[in-house]
């Protein structure tokens, strides 16, 4: 009874096991397919319907005998199974800046969307009267038309859209909005969605024709506000909110204002010291300078004649404003901010002491060389430190990330001070300023300005270098953050691929503002540039990073456009909403994100576009899905040999199991025998020991031959 319990139960277990390896089998294959795209790649996201069509009414504007005149075109977007690609249909053509438009506008739709993106393929169609479509005033219709159908939803027919869409889906300001008002009127539309921040710089005369119009005109900010007048639904975000409360607060980790805290008195008490000196130097008594700093004529009378004959009287005042400051955000909690404004402070104040020391021949070019060779001896073993460390989660990324950018600035920086050093020990300080700033030689009036200024860009490269390796070495402390986010085990050829996509995608960026500002994107250039050569030399991370930060500043400058000046604290506040927004969304803390957008709320009032650059900061590094695939998986390898592989496996497994339950079976079905066979001859000796003894039989006895009876 015993053994039949026995052999029943391993039956099952090897029935179990069975069906365990043949569900390990289908889930390897749907994590395949998923990989090329035959299935959803997300097995855990939201279930919804993605609607395959829908059309939207766009508004246009052209250009009549020296008038405007507005008009409507057709937006026609149908949505297919796919790889992620994007394709444009306009009759008649279109112009690159409306293709760039298309394109930027499906980003942002997908950004918002709870659908994988690269499942589908979309198909835009663009009917229009005029003779040319050009502009990207179709923006955040095709953003909103987009997000609508990937969530499900028709929209309305009676609701138009005319906008931009810029970074973080914020609607960005559009030309002819009273023409294109009257062209929904006439064409008897309802409801014509404008972007509000173009409302901030309209006139009265403007707004008097809008109201004598009998369409409905709404100002709207944010992508979201769109979908909802032309779904009539709220949007669900991606990270579960329902909906987004402007007035939550962002949750910090403990650890980040403990380290951050940290960091910013550091930053700070080097400045004091920093601060110290150059009082001594110049001869500027602290509380009466600080007392007096809008009073230029008083402030000059505490000043060392040095400073005002070598005109630096602007660095020394614009240094001391960022000290004070500095202080004022540290006493505010603004940590990040209070770090940044002491760090600006000891990069143009050691620039300035180490200008005054060389001019007065109190220090000679020789020392300030040594003091480079032994930041450079530091950068080398420093940097040997950081590349030991493990990146297992996304917190030593980010830090790994803002460390590795401060010292290769601080190496590059000290590169270009050696440059000049060398040339001014061999007198040719003419020659060196052909390669470094052309501007120095035309305002120079003699050699000896000249000489003055190749001695102020000495001590600038170092200052600017010792600076950025101590920041370096500051951040690093984020390394050591009882922090237990999300693990970070990406592959090095995943990595390669989601930087090589962010690289094509910045230059997409770069070249399409080149093509409209040519003159103001060098610094975007340059990102880019260091971020290919970072990729070529394999360092993919750093790559992304900088690719990451090239866009930003490309989507900084396009934000702009069209923005006037009373317009700027508008763009920003929609710019910060967006942002934390996204920070709010993200499931690990993003504090490299955060601290830009931190940065950026300080300041939005004195360095309006400082603030919209980090806020740009925040917006692409706060997204932390940057630094992973898409798919559920993180699988490189073609689909024959995943397939090969995962039959592989499987089949082994359920063979090599089927084998063992096979020879657990013999060995109890042998076991058995033995012990049967031992009972049985336990049960004959047993038999015949009672033969043994057995008493004789007293029966009749047969009588003996020979012997009678």
């Amino acid at each position: 009874m015993v053994l039949a319990r026995q052999l029943s139960i391993v039956k099952r277990l090897s029935m179990i096991t069975g069906f365990a390896s043949l569900a390990t089998l289908a889930l390897l294959i749907v994590a395949i397919l998923s990989n090329q795209g035959l299935l959803s790649r997300n097995l855990f996201e939201k279930k919804v319907k993605v609607l395959n069509h829908g059309e939207l009414t766009l508004l246009t504007v052209s250009q009549s005998n020296g008038e405007f005149v507005g008009g409507t075109a057709l937006l026609l977007l149908d949505i297919k199974p796919g790889n992620g690609m994007v394709y444009i249909d306009t009759y008649p053509l279109a112009k690159i800046d409306t293709v760039e438009s298309v394109r930027f506008a499906n980003e942002i739709a997908c950004k918002f969307s709870t659908i994988d993106c690269s499942n589908y393929d979309f198909f835009y169609k663009i009917k229009a009267g005029s003779a040319v479509v050009s502009g990207p005033s179709a923006g955040a219709g095709i953003a909103a038309l987009t997000l609508a159908l990937l969530q499900g939803f028709q929209t309305d027919k009676s609701v138009a859209v005319t906008g931009t869409i810029t970074s973080g889906g914020v609607i960005g300001p559009v030309s002819g909005i009273v023409e294109k008002c009257l062209a929904a009127e006439k064409a008897g539309l309802k409801t014509v969605l404008i972007p509000s921040i173009a409302l901030v710089n309209i006139s009265n005369q403007t707004v008097s024709k809008l109201e004598n119009v009998t369409v409905n005109v709404v100002p709207v900010t944010t992508l979201d506000q769109v979908f909802k007048f032309l779904t009539h639904k709220q949007l669900q975000t991606i990270s579960k909110i329902q909906s987004f409360d402007k007035e939550k607060p962002i949750q910090k980790p403990s650890f980040y204002d403990d380290i951050m805290k940290g960091i910013a008195l550091d930053i700070c008490e080097d400045a004091n010291l920093v601060f110290k000196q150059l009082a001594t130097l110049s001869g500027v008594n602290n509380t009466e300078f600080f007392a007096n700093t809008n009073n230029e004529s008083f402030d000059k009378a505490f000043v060392n004649e040095w400073f005002l004959k070598n005109n630096t009287y602007e660095l020394l005042n614009t240094s001391l404003q960022l000290y004070d400051n500095a202080l004022k955000a540290l006493n505010n909690s603004e940590f990040y901010s209070a770090a940044s404004m002491c760090y600006g402070f000891n990069v143009k104040a050691k620039s300035l002491i180490y200008h005054y020391l060389l001019n007065k021949s109190l220090t000679s070019v020789q020392d300030l060389n040594l003091k480079g060779l032994r930041l450079k001896q530091l950068i080398n073993n420093f940097g040997s430190r950081l590349n030991s460390k493990h990146l297992n989660t996304l917190l030593n990324v980010q830090t790994f990330l803002v460390v590795r950018e401060r010292l290769e600035e601080s190496a590059k920086r000290l590169n270009e001070f050696f440059k000049l050093v060398n040339n001014s020990l061999q007198n040719q300080p003419i020659q060196s300023f052909n390669n470094t700033n052309t501007s120095l030689i035309e305002n120079a009036s003699s050699f000896e300005a000249l000489q003055q200024d190749f001695q102020s860009m000495i001590a600038y490269k170092l200052a600017l270098a010792e600076e950025r390796y101590n920041t370096a070495v500051y951040w690093y402390r984020f390394f050591s953050a009882n922090h237990s986010g999300i693990a970070f085990h990406t592959e090095q050829q995943v990595l390669k691929g989601l930087a090589f996509k962010k690289i094509l995608k910045a230059e997409e960026r770069v070249q399409y503002l080149g093509l409209l500002l040519p003159s103001i994107n060098d610094e975007a250039l340059d990102l880019l540039q260091s971020a290919k050569i970072l990729f070529e030399d394999n360092h993919y991370l750093l790559a992304l990073f900088k690719s990451a930060k090239a866009e930003a500043r490309v989507n900084m400058v396009l934000s702009t456009i069209g923005v006037k000046q009373d317009q700027l604290q508008a763009l920003i506040d929609a710019k910060l909403k967006a942002a934390k927004r996204l920070i709010l969304e993200q499931k690990d803390f993003p504090f490299l994100g955060y601290s830009y957008y931190s940065y950026a709320k300080f300041l939005r009032h004195t360095d309006p576009y400082s603030a919209l650059l980090y806020c740009e900061y925040a917006l692409e590094l706060s997204d932390l899905s940057m630094f992973f695939q898409k798919q559920g998986l993180d699988i490189a390898k073609p689909l024959t040999v995943w397939f090969i592989l995962a039959l592989t496996f499987a089949t082994g497994l359920c063979l090599g199991l089927f084998l063992a339950f096979n020879a657990l079976l013999r060995v109890l079905k042998a076991s058995t025998v033995r012990k049967t066979r031992a009972n049985v001859k336990s049960k004959r000796v047993e038999s015949s020991k009672s033969r043994r003894f057995r008493k004789p039989w007293r029966g009749s006895r047969r009588a003996s031959p020979g012997k009678k009876r």
